[in-house]
């Protein structure tokens, strides 16, 4: 408790530093290989149920493969918001201390990723249906 109250009352010339914020690299790898690849297996099994005909819906096709589309996507927007939340360049609200540190790289490696899964998801979830 003592040690919170310390940190509220800090001299306001003081600044807290947010490079310790940062994610290791082999973090962030595996953030990426594992909604990558949970992505890649949910396109797959989705191919595959529509493929073996085994799921179907009231007797037409469910199309599952355009519906693991919107699964990607959702895997995409989770890097997306990853991305964001690494990145701290400048944070001050009111009188609150200014927080100041850079996580560019982190960011760069989760945006590309997301870019890529929400490029690609979006064009099975809109066309997927269209690929029998």
């Amino acid at each position: 408790m003592y040690s919170l109250i310390r940190r509220l009352f800090k001299r306001k010339d003081e600044l807290y530093d947010a490079r310790a914020l940062g994610e290791p690299d082999a973090r962030v790898r595996a953030y990426i290989n594992r909604i990558t690849l949970v992505s890649v297996a949910v396109v797959i099994v989705g191919i595959w149920l529509d493929h073996s005909r085994c799921a179907r819906c009231g007797g037409s096709p469910c199309n599952w493969f355009g519906r693991s589309g919107a699964l990607m996507v959702l895997g995409g927007t989770y890097l997306a918001f990853r991305s964001g939340a690494v990145i701290i360049t400048s944070i001050q609200y009111g009188t609150q201390h200014p927080i100041l540190g850079t996580n560019p790289q982190p960011s760069r490696d989760y945006g590309r990723a997301a870019f890529v899964l929400l490029l690609i998801g979006t064009l099975i979830w809109g066309f997927g249906d269209l690929w029998q």
